[in-house]
């Protein structure tokens, strides 16, 4: 085993989680026009919150699955808050690193703006 390729594919794979979080977040701030559960049917999303309860980032309670002869059939979203402290934290370092890149694109795009308007 090559473990300097396992981690850099554990580390792209990674990179999936805040996407499938962002949709159940949006999915909670949706969920009051809903009655019933609802069903996730995007397989790799459904995959990457099989691992996402599993590392504790999602609240098992708010979820429901549906097993038959050992393989995952359905899983649906019951409402409630989807996300553990461990899932929160990981969204608020997300969104920290997300602005940390825009500012410092603003940053060195002010930086060139002023360098031009010294040279002319």
């Amino acid at each position: 085993m090559n473990y300097r390729k396992e981690m850099a594919r554990l580390k792209k794979h990674r990179k999936t989680y805040g996407p499938v979080m962002d949709r159940l977040s949006s999915l909670h701030s949706a969920w009051a026009g809903f009655s019933e559960p609802v069903q996730i049917t995007m397989e790799e999303d459904m995959l990457t919150i099989l691992e996402l309860l599993t590392i504790e980032y999602l609240d098992p309670d708010a979820f429901k699955i549906t097993k038959s002869f050992g393989e995952y059939r359905a899983l649906y979203y019951l409402g409630g808050f989807p996300f553990t402290a461990k899932g929160e934290r990981f969204l608020a370092e997300r969104h920290k690193k997300r602005v940390r890149v825009i500012v410092g694109a603003v940053a060195a795009s002010v930086a060139i703006a002023l360098l031009l308007f010294a040279l002319f």
